[in-house]
């Protein structure tokens, strides 16, 4: 037999027992139908004593509801006026009676409206006065002109930068001593030109090859074209346009360039 199968404990028998009362049950059945009884009265209390609270809840909530329904719907109290009684002579007229107070008009008093300022009478516009025609000796006023704008003089690069050139400089270096620039000249704007790229191709030596152009005033010109040559994004060599088939032929260079001489 298990734990849960063992059999409730015997309990002692009371007085008021109706098992101990018959003879003819023994002392264990009596003591079994002595437990029943006593749990089937403790059940009966138990529900006597929920019957008592839910009935407590309910009336609690059926007041309360009722209470809210009654603040709810209540109509605010009338208020009635008192009638006295005229103490003058037969001619004397009844005393007024006081209305009762609505409760829409016990709002708070609204504000005196502010007086109108008095409208201010319309300004008379005055014409604008004529443009006067001019008389026939009159000297007519000369027209604004715009300023002329100003001419930009194209100049050349100067001979004493090829001093600052050497062998092996890199392209970008000798782009930006040559780069195109506006400089003041004697109070006037002056635009020097630049180099610019004007052909690529390859060699014997070089993977790419290419031919860059720029003007120089030197000593035998105003404006002498100079080529340069890169290789690799290396400078290689330099010189005048009638020098430029030899260095061609000296590098073996495979390019479609041909200097303009002029």
């Amino acid at each position: 037999m298990t734990p849960a199968e063992r059999p409730p404990e015997p309990l002692e028998p009371t007085a008021d027992s109706p098992a101990l009362d018959d003879p003819a049950l023994s002392h264990e059945e009596a003591l079994v139908l002595n437990y029943i009884a006593r749990n089937r009265a403790k059940r009966e209390r138990r529900r006597g004593k929920r019957r008592m609270v839910v009935g407590a809840l309910v009336v609690s909530a059926c007041l309360l509801t009722a209470g809210l329904l009654r603040s709810r719907y209540q109509g605010p109290p009338i208020a009635t006026g008192i009638i006295e009684p005229p103490t003058g002579g037969p001619d004397a007229r009844p005393a007024a009676v006081t209305p009762p107070a609505s409760p829409r008009t016990s709002e708070a008093p609204r504000p005196a409206a502010s007086p109108v300022a008095p409208a201010t009478p319309p300004v008379a516009s005055t014409p604008a006065p004529a443009p006067r025609s001019p008389s026939p000796g009159a000297p007519t006023p000369p027209e604004a002109t715009a300023p002329a704008a100003r001419v930009i003089d194209v100049s050349y690069q100067p001979s004493e930068r090829l001093k600052s050139v050497h062998t092996g400089d890199a392209k970008e270096t000798v782009f930006e001593l040559f780069g195109t620039k506006v400089e003041r000249r004697n109070g006037s704007l002056v635009q020097v030109e630049g180099m610019r790229l004007r052909a690529s191709g390859r060699s014997a030596r070089h993977a790419q090859v290419e031919v860059a152009e720029v003007r120089i005033t030197d000593a035998a010109a105003a404006g002498s074209l100079y080529w340069f040559l890169f290789g690799d994004g290396r400078l290689i060599a330099w010189g005048r346009a009638n020098e430029w088939p030899m260095a061609a032929a000296r590098y073996q260079v495979e390019i479609e360039y041909e200097p303009d001489r002029s």
